[in-house]
Formats: structure tokens, C-alpha cells, sequence
């Protein structure tokens, strides 16, 4: 229910992001160069510039962070999503990583505009980052029915916002929002941890004859 005052008249002045995308965005005191390290015998993903999509590698891990050595940082990485899903969104329910893979971004890569399917929740963890090495660029492509010029940009009247990106930044977002990787325009490779995440327990209404369980 939004702020009504007591004419049954909307209060002036106060602005709704009603039915808004949120997004969270995190910087974690970590030990990213050891977790790099930790990471880089690993088989990762790769952008290739010809096709605009991932080159997949032989022994790829999809399931990175259940890796024994990586359980502090999984846990970590639980924790931020229950501060975004549990204490700020208000969601009842658990949460739980299903995939997990470690990307890299050579100079002058960068992605296509995409989002994740059969999962609720996605983010990326950042471990090496330099200046212009590639912001995470979110779109709505939801139609308009007018575009209109405006004095500044902001998050009521944009369809297009980025982050820069830092090391040990964490983002964490709705896996149906449209995003991509800018060209990497540094020297240095752009190195970080994507994941996928699943709510736990009790999907929908028990009363519904649509509802699920999920362990």
C-alpha cells in the first residue's frame, strides 16, 4: 500500500520506485589476490570477440565455489545475499548457490547483453579489476511509449545504469535483468567469480495448487 494522506490524496513530494529492479552493490574486505590465486588453475570462461559469446574450456567448473578451499568465500557470498534477500527485500525464504564459474576479460573483450536462466537471484564477485577493465552494465528493454530527452540521468528515468567495478565488489541482482561486460580497455586482464542462486523451502501460496518445495 503506498502513503496516502488522510484526503485519500497522494502525499506530495515522495517519489515510488514502484515495482522497481533492485540491485546490490557491496564492497567486501577481502583477500582477493590469495583467492585469485586460489582460482586460476581452474578452467574459466573466456569472452570471444568473433561470435560475442563465452568460449567453453574443457574442464570448466561450473561449480566453483563447492570446492572445499572456497568455503569461506561461499559463505561470505550466503551472507551478502541474505542481507540483500532476507533484510532488505524481506523474503522468507533460505537461499542457495546451484552454479558458480570464474570468468576472465582479456583487453579489448567485453560481452553480449544477456540474463540467467532458472534461477532467481545472480551476481558477480570481483577479483582483479583496473580502471576501464569493463563496467557490468544493466538494460531495461521494456518498450516506452515515448522517449523523452532529459537534464540527468537517474534511476526513475533511465533505461541504461553501470557500476564500475572494484576489487572485492560484490553485485547481486535479478536474474532476468538484462546485463553485459564493457570492452576491457585496460592492460590487464579482468578477473571474477559468477553465480546463481535458488530460494529454499516453500514457493508460492501452500493453499495454491501451484506451490512447490524446494530443498
Amino acid at each position: 500500500m503506498g502513503y496516502y494522506s488522510k484526503s485519500g490524496k497522494q502525499m506530495s513530494g515522495i517519489i515510488t520506485p514502484l515495482f522497481s529492479k533492485p540491485i546490490y552493490f557491496n564492497n567486501l574486505n577481502l583477500d582477493t589476490k590469495t583467492i585469485l590465486s586460489l582460482v586460476q588453475d581452474k578452467a574459466r570462461k573466456s569472452f570471444n570477440n568473433s561470435d560475442n559469446i563465452y568460449k567453453e574450456r574443457e574442464n570448466e567448473d561450473l561449480y566453483l565455489l563447492d570446492n572445499k578451499n572456497l568455503a569461506f568465500l561461499k559463505n561470505i557470498i550466503l551472507n551478502q545475499i541474505r542481507q540483500f534477500a532476507n533484510n532488505e527485500l524481506k523474503y522468507l525464504n533460505e537461499f542457495k548457490i546451484t552454479t558458480s564459474w570464474a570468468t576472465e576479460v582479456n583487453e579489448g573483450e567485453n560481452s553480449q547483453f544477456h540474463n540467467h536462466n532458472n534461477c532467481f537471484l545472480s551476481g558477480v564477485i570481483y577479483l582483479k579489476t583496473e580502471k576501464n577493465c569493463g563496467d557490468i552494465i544493466f538494460q531495461d528493454f521494456n518498450s516506452r511509449r515515448m522517449h523523452l530527452q532529459v537534464s540527468e540521468e537517474n534511476v526513475f528515468n533511465s533505461k541504461v545504469w553501470g557500476y564500475e567495478v572494484n576489487e572485492g565488489d560484490i553485485v547481486i541482482f535479478p536474474s532476468e535483468l538484462w546485463h553485459m561486460v564493457e570492452t576491457n580497455k585496460s592492460k590487464s586482464v579482468r578477473n571474477s567469480i559468477a553465480f546463481n542462486v535458488v530460494p529454499t523451502g516453500l514457493i508460492g501460496d501452500k493453499t495454491s495448487d501451484s506451490h512447490m518445495h524446494i530443498k
